[in-house]
């Protein structure tokens, strides 16, 4: 079952990374570092990703998730830390004639 609500307490992800570690599940931790501009979600928002799928937290949704659970999945497999930059594309009105 996956938890994709923000994690609103610290205790709540360390319980869950607790569990993790104790159950010795592979784990990845992406975390929002900055921001620019609009987003979906502010720094500090950060999801856990475990070998077989199961999250909490989320950043966001659509496609920055997405790309966010890909590259966790990446991490646990080549057991190797990452660290990248999204650019969101930019919803322009549709125009009017």
């Amino acid at each position: 079952m996956n938890e994709t609500t923000s994690v609103r307490y610290p205790r709540q992800l360390y319980r869950f990374l607790r569990d993790c570690l104790v159950r010795l599940e592979s784990i990845a931790l992406a975390t929002v570092i900055a921001r620019s501009g609009s987003g979906p979600r502010e720094a500090g928002t950060t999801i856990v990703v475990t070998g077989n799928g199961k999250t909490l937290g989320t950043v966001g949704g659509g496609l920055l998730e997405a790309n966010t659970l890909e590259m966790a999945q990446s991490v646990i497999r080549n057991r190797r830390g990452d660290c990248r930059t999204f650019c969101l594309p930019i919803k322009r009105p549709p125009e009017t004639a």
